[in-house]
């Protein structure tokens, strides 16, 4: 019974109107699916059925309904709050109901959620902290519900960092708690899959009890250690850019309300940032912005790294700021490591702070330009693994102390090698180094998670020397040796090998096996012009019956593409059964008829014999399947066999169905009795589909999807 309120209606008034009531237990019993049963007595509560609690929940646990449990948390606050007792492992699927309803219960079983699932919120639209920020900025603007919500969620998150649990968490929220947008996103009735994005920005009135909100989160943020200034700032930048929430439109008063705001709130911060370069280089560019002056103090060192305006590589304003660079690199370069490596270390978190987005990255060119004037770099690289400091500002060090073997290198370089943080680099130096033994380099790879993407660009850059290529292309792993060999054919000069190890380049391509969309274009180029390699590449494939030559098309009739009649007739003698094959058996046949009457009587290829007609738009394949109905297929099979190919679709799925319809219904008028009756048989297999497809998408256009 449509719509479902009259439905459940009726079940209030024939079950649950006192005395005159009719039995309801019996009818519970009979019913098919308890889950619908409890989900129609929970609609029917909603209008105001006396059921009593304890036989309400009885009958949802006995269904173990998510959904009806949800449509329960609906009815208050009651409710939610049993369901959170009962069942708190269902509070992401109940997240919305519960927050709205019981807030207090519902923030802190999210948090706990939300510690170790480290996905970004975006595209999870289930994340923990995706769910609390869409009820935050879901509220309506002008109902008050909004900042009810975000004062909810301060007040949780305060008692959430007093219990001493992970402040990580905190910080994710603490933002939305000053966060003046507004957003919803729903499905229109009867707009199809139209989905409709509303975003503003709440209204005048609620601004300004929301910025009474303002002083009680940052005391919460200045108190941790370190200090979350991206957190901070990434408030203020909310309140000083209301465009950002509105697509452009925001209301002229929340506007000027909001840019007042935002300039009380830099003030506030600038008081307490002091010491903190990368904190004033942002509260400057925020004040710029804002056209409202601020006063910062800020190490005339640290603005070295810090261009007035983006520039391009190469250019004149480029050439100023690395001359400036490279100057500081001097001054720094005569002093003792132990006084620079910290000070080099609290300018990259000050940088990051700081939030200014050059390339390259002027911490990197310093490092590098120090590297070069240092007189001990093992000093220099020591003082910054001490300080924590990143791989990359570390690497120039070790690799200057390496190639001026200064003493203490190699141990450093040991210990570097044994660092989750520092191995790559070490691995990077050892694979450059002509006295590496390749007991040290399968080792030093043996130990890496990306090993052959550093064998990969480290060849690209044709920095490994001949031995060791040669022992990175005979490499145990195959994908190490393939990295090898790819990074050596698109290293410059591109498209080439270096003279002996031609024969190893060749048998590690032939060990690679790519699997999809790797390396799939420089591997195409490469076997299609080699047709010997390609034979022996696939042949390898073939042996391993490697599942990944099902999705690799296009790289398979590239290598195809230039075996001739006998190359395609051996290797489809040697094809197994398996289904992975499929896509290369295709391919080896082609639109050859004589090839696919030799598929047809090779009883091992029985799964694959009506495969090549799934491409009816070949010009063949009317001879084809006149062929394949010759050796016992039914017109029926050949229907299917057309039809059943894996499609990308682009619009209605109704479009692509009466396209095959067409199809079908020209091969009812072939002059050929057979290939007519594969028409009638592939028209009997795709007017019912065609009409369930239809009656969906017409049910989507009124109901929605």
């Amino acid at each position: 019974m449509r719509p479902p309120k009259l439905r459940h209606a009726l079940i209030r008034d024939v079950f649950f109107e006192g005395a005159a009531s009719l039995g309801y237990m019996q009818f519970v019993q009979k019913a098919p699916k308890i889950s619908d049963v409890a989900r129609e007595l929970v609609g029917a509560k909603v209008l105001g059925a006396k059921i009593a609690d304890d036989v309400l929940t009885a009958i949802l646990n006995a269904a173990s309904s998510v959904e009806a449990w949800g449509e329960y948390a609906w009815i208050g606050q009651h409710e939610s709050e049993a369901l959170l007792r009962e069942h708190p492992e269902m509070i992401i699927a109940v997240a919305m109901p519960t927050l709205c309803n019981a807030p207090a219960s519902a923030i802190p079983l999210l948090l706990v959620r939300a510690v170790d699932d480290h996905r970004p919120l975006n595209p999870n639209p289930d994340h923990p902290v995706r769910l609390i920020k869409d009820w935050v900025e879901g509220a309506s603007r002008g109902t008050r519900l909004g900042v009810d919500r975000r004062r909810s969620l301060l007040e949780t998150t305060r008692a959430w960092l007093d219990s001493g649990s992970e402040k990580g968490v905190a910080l994710q929220v603490l933002p939305l708690v000053c966060s003046p947008a507004f957003e919803c996103r729903g499905l229109d009735p009867g707009g199809g899959r139209t989905v409709s994005i509303r975003r503003n920005v709440l209204t005048e009135d609620e601004l300004e009890e929301l910025y009474c909100l303002w002083s009680p989160t940052l005391q919460l943020l200045t108190g941790m250690h370190p200090t979350p200034w991206e957190q901070v700032f990434e408030i203020i930048e909310g309140w000083a850019s209301p465009s950002a929430h509105t697509f452009g439109n925001t209301p002229e008063d929340e506007y000027d309300m909001m840019v007042e705001k935002a300039k009380l709130m830099l003030a506030d911060v600038a008081r307490i940032a002091g010491g903190h370069n990368g904190a004033q280089y942002r509260i400057r560019s925020l004040a710029r912005h804002l056209h409202t002056n601020v006063e910062v103090s800020i190490d005339p060192d640290f603005e070295t790294f810090l261009p007035e305006k983006e520039f391009v590589p190469e250019t004149t304003m480029f050439k100023q700021w690395t001359k400036a660079v490279q100057k500081l690199a001097k001054q720094w370069a005569i002093q003792q490591p132990r006084t620079i490596t910290p000070r080099f270390a609290r300018y990259v978190e000050e940088m990051a702070i700081a939030k200014h987005h050059i390339w390259p990255d002027p911490m990197g060119i310093l490092a590098g330009a120090i590297a070069g004037e240092v007189a001990s770099a093992v000093s220099w690289a020591v003082g910054l693994v001490q300080e924590e400091c990143a791989s990359e500002y570390v690497f120039p060090f070790l690799l200057r102390a390496v190639e001026t073997r200064e003493h203490g290198a190699d141990a450093l370089l040991s210990k570097c090698a044994e660092s989750d943080v520092y191995r790559r680099d070490a691995a990077a130096i050892i694979l450059r180094r002509t006295d590496s033994s390749a007991e040290l380099i399968d080792s030093i790879l043996g130990n890496l998670t990306d090993a052959a993407s550093l064998v990969d660009s480290e060849c690209f850059c044709g920095r490994v020397p001949d031995t060791n290529l040669a022992h990175l292309l005979r490499h145990r792993d195959e994908k190490i040796a393939g990295a090898a060999a790819m990074g050596e054919w698109n290293a410059q000069p591109r498209a080439s090998v270096r003279k002996g190890i031609e024969q190893d380049w060749k048998d590690a391509i032939v060990r690679y096996p790519a699997r999809h969309h790797e390396h799939e274009y420089h591997l195409s180029t490469i076997l299609a012009g080699d047709t010997d390699l390609g034979e022996r590449w696939l042949t390898k494939r073939i042996e391993e019956r490697s599942d990944s030559l099902y999705l690799q098309r296009n790289l398979i009739e590239a290598i195809t593409k230039t075996f001739n009649l006998e190359s395609r007739r051996c290797m489809i003698q040697q094809l197994p059964g398996d289904y992975c094959m499929r896509t290369l058996l295709c391919a080896l046949v082609g639109e050859d008829v004589d090839l696919y009457r030799d598929i047809l009587q090779l009883p091992n290829l029985r799964v694959h014999h009506l495969a090549p007609l799934q491409r009816p738009q070949s010009a063949q394949w009317t001879t084809m399947a006149m062929v394949a109905m010759e050796y016992g297929y039914t017109p029926g099979d050949v229907a299917f066999a057309a039809r059943g190919a894996i499609e990308v679709r682009m619009g209605k799925e109704s479009a692509a169905e009466r396209g095959w319809l067409r199809f079908f219904e020209d091969l009812r008028n072939h002059p050929d009795e057979q290939l007519r009756k594969v028409g009638q048989a592939g028209c009997e297999r795709v007017e019912p589909h065609l009409k369930r497809i239809l009656q969906q998408e017409h049910d989507e256009e009124i109901y929605g999807r």
